[in-house]
């Protein structure tokens, strides 16, 4: 991990306006589709030939919208890219980074993206973004970005190697504590955690793992006590188990907790932190068509398999959020392949007094990341498309 020491930002331009709690789709709004309590607004971050383009990540904005982090061609750069939304939320405004100064720009054939961002102390954001090298699709490193798009982006950190065309640095998740910030991820098929009292200094350390396997770590969440909670995958080729990981400390040490075993190749994808425990949501393997796999913890110690999702009929859940009522949001496909992922027919998921219902969202992708909106509204992203979804009194339904 390599701590960056130079004195200028990456700056963006500035675009923001004030922002309100989302209750439903404005009349000024771009197309919309979808039916139920969600709309679809395809092309609302990038048009629908750049199939590449677009959100992958989003913040809450205390506001009541959100900013949106992902990736945007420009003149065959493909960069992290921003968007704020204001108003009801539907027309979120790209604030794209320019070039970076001399002596950081990548060939212009890599690819940067953002993989996780949360509110930074102090202000602003921190970003942790990951960088594809040209001709090899799996090796990877990353660095920290530390500001916002109003202020600008200061590479603050990087995640890698000596041999960075052979390696597989970065973190998957991240999350802000009382004493900094953690990160989980993975340094060339090990399961790791870093942690930084600033987010420019981080300390890598390995996270246990269960005996017959390695690990593989895919989310983290934080709980009202400051526990921090991650959940992945262990084991080999002859069969695989979720596992999870737990710390008081503030990430400074970590124990495995007690999982269930489930035979077979599960996957988890995503924890969230309900207000009154963890829910964990995956599948039972780790394509599309696969059941649901849901596991469920008060404590994030133990945990407990509950297949009410699969017995309702989702598939293998991608990604997940909680509001701040403890209402549980996930996605998945439909389980039929389509022409191009951006055609992708899927569906939301709500988990509401242990009954999880399924909600419409057409055909337009499997989103990649779910956030709550002030007001009891929920926003989700695929690329270019942007879901929302109006509170329950606003969509006709309540918990």
């Amino acid at each position: 991990m390599t701590k960056r020491t130079w004195p200028y930002p990456i700056v963006a331009a500035a675009a923001l306006a004030a922002v309100v709690a989302w209750t439903g789709p404005g009349a000024a709004s771009p197309a919309a589709s979808a039916g139920g309590p969600w709309q679809a607004y395809p092309g609302a971050f990038a048009p629908a030939a750049a199939w590449q383009d677009g959100a992958r990540v989003l913040v809450p904005d205390p506001g009541g919208c959100y900013l949106a982090l992902g990736e945007a061609t420009v003149a065959r750069w493909v960069r992290s890219a921003y968007w704020r939304a204001s108003g009801d939320c539907t027309q979120p405004v790209n604030v794209t980074s320019p070039p970076p100064p001399p002596g950081e720009v990548l060939p212009n054939n890599d690819r940067t993206g953002v993989v996780a961002a949360v509110p930074a102390h102090g202000g602003g954001y921190l970003v942790v973004t990951r960088h594809r090298f040209a001709n090899d699709a799996f090796a990877y490193d990353s660095a920290v970005l530390h500001g916002s798009p109003e202020r600008g982006w200061r590479w603050v950190a990087d995640f890698s190697t000596d041999t960075p065309r052979a390696s597989h640095i970065g973190p998957v998740a991240l999350a802000a504590v009382a004493g900094g910030y953690v990160a989980v991820g993975g340094h060339d098929g090990t399961a790791v955690v870093w942690t930084s009292p600033d987010g420019a200094d981080w300390r890598e350390q390995p996270l246990p793992v269960p005996a017959g396997g390695g690990a593989t770590v895919t989310g983290l969440t934080t709980g009202t006590d400051g526990r921090l909670v991650a959940v992945g995958t262990s084991g080999d080729d002859a069969g695989r188990h979720p596992v999870g990981w737990f710390s008081g400390d503030g990430g400074s040490t970590w124990r495995l907790a007690r999982m269930p075993r489930t035979g077979g190749f599960p996957q988890l994808s995503s924890v969230v932190h309900t207000g009154a425990g963890y829910v964990a949501v995956g599948g039972v393997a780790g394509n599309d068509r696969a059941a649901a796999l849901v596991l469920t913890s008060r404590d994030g110690r133990r945990w407990e398999r509950d297949d009410a999702a699969a017995r309702v009929g989702a598939r293998r859940l991608t990604a997940a959020t909680a509001t701040p009522d403890g209402v549980v949001y996930a996605v998945s496909g439909d389980g039929v392949n389509a022409a191009s992922p951006n055609d992708q027919c899927a569906r939301a998921w709500r988990l509401a007094a242990g009954r999880w219902t399924g909600e419409d969202l057409a055909c337009h992708g499997i989103p990649t990341a779910l956030a709550p909106l002030a007001g009891g509204g929920v926003a989700a992203v695929h690329w270019g498309t942007l879901f929302l979804r109006a509170a329950d009194s606003a969509a006709g339904t309540r918990p």
